[in-house]
């Protein structure tokens, strides 16, 4: 005898059902394993890299299991957060995550805060003032949340205070080296941060990984890396209008008189370049109107007349573009005649 199943108990089988796919969607999946190190190991900090005031917070953390399958898949960026916190008031003053770059990111490495001169006086920040660092897990990263606070000693801070920016420079640089081969050791097969036969400076590896953790370093810190841009200092030139005013008057009180209303005041006034132009062309074409007259030819007196202009601009009383202007002329007629000659 079969079972017969009401209108009630399909609804009722329906509900249990979509109970059941509810329950399973919204069960949460297992979290992580906890890690077995879960710190920071140390720090840095410096001040005056870019301008004065600025400051640049570094730390190395470790995020390790002791087994390899207690790895998580998710990168580092999705599982911790890297704090600086206020001594005072225990509130965040920034925070980052670590960039995922060896093995997503776990094991060591490096993160970095940085704060502009604006920035840190929004922030109160002050120098060797106990600032510390959290590192915490993200909610539901782990099986049970994580959290660890390193408080920056004073020896962390650049021992050359606020005055010399080169040596705060330098502060970073070693720090950054000494980290790359603690990092080159604990990086199992990646290759090495830095290059040691080549005035200490980081590897390509070693830049890649750097200027993922801080973007700006290398406007920070120029010598940490083996190229470096840098701008050159120069000064703006300042235009006036000295120079200019200068050549306008360069001819003064001389025989050459400027161009323009100028030369025609001397050409009025039977002064300067102008009243010579028109001496010796006067001279050069009275030669040639007796040489035409008496010889019955235009040849010897424009023969004679270059002579004139000639002996005229090297004397400086004849301009040297009017000289080239009448030998031109001499020239043009001497090829016509030559070839009229040659047509007849």
């Amino acid at each position: 005898m079969g079972k017969t199943i009401t209108a009630t108990g399909r609804i009722t089988a329906i509900i249990c059902a979509c109970l059941a796919t509810i329950l399973i969607v919204a069960t949460p999946v297992s979290a992580q394993v906890v890690p077995d190190t879960f710190e920071i190991t140390t720090s840095v900090v410096s001040t005056g890299l870019h301008e004065p005031g600025d400051y640049l917070f570094f730390c190395q953390y470790e995020v390790a299991w002791a087994l390899p399958a207690n790895y998580p898949d998710d990168p580092i960026s999705e599982t911790v957060v890297v704090q600086l916190i206020d001594p005072l008031t225990d509130d965040a003053i920034a925070s980052t995550s670590p960039y995922p770059y060896y093995n997503n990111g776990y094991d060591k490495g490096l993160v970095a805060i940085y704060m502009s001169q604006l920035d840190a006086v929004a922030a109160n920040i002050t120098w060797q003032t106990g600032y510390k660092f959290q590192i915490v897990s993200t909610p539901g990263a782990f099986a049970t949340p994580q959290s660890y606070e390193y408080i920056i000693p004073t020896n962390e801070y650049c021992q050359s205070g606020t005055t010399s920016q080169a040596a705060n420079r330098d502060w970073i640089r070693e720090y950054c080296l000494n980290t790359g081969y603690v990092l080159t050791i604990n990086w199992v097969g990646a290759g090495d941060l830095t290059l040691q036969s080549i005035d200490m400076v980081l590897s390509p590896l070693g830049e890649a990984y750097l200027l993922r953790v801080m973007p700006g370093l290398r406007d920070l810190v120029p010598l940490l890396f083996l190229a470096t841009v840098v701008t050159p200092e120069f000064e703006e030139t300042v235009w006036s209008g000295t120079h200019s005013d200068a050549m306008e008057n360069i001819w003064s009180g001389t025989d050459v008189v400027s161009t323009g209303i100028d030369g025609l005041d001397g050409l009025t006034e039977g002064r300067g370049v102008f009243a010579t132009n028109f001496l010796v062309l006067g001279l050069m074409l009275a030669v040639i109107l007796v040489a035409g007259a008496t010889l019955k030819a235009i040849a010897p007196g424009l023969l004679a007349g270059s002579i004139v202009v000639i002996v005229g601009a090297d004397l400086g009383f004849l301009e040297v573009a009017l000289l080239s202007i009448f030998e031109l002329l001499i020239l043009l007629y001497a090829i016509n005649k030559t070839v009229g000659l040659n047509r007849t």
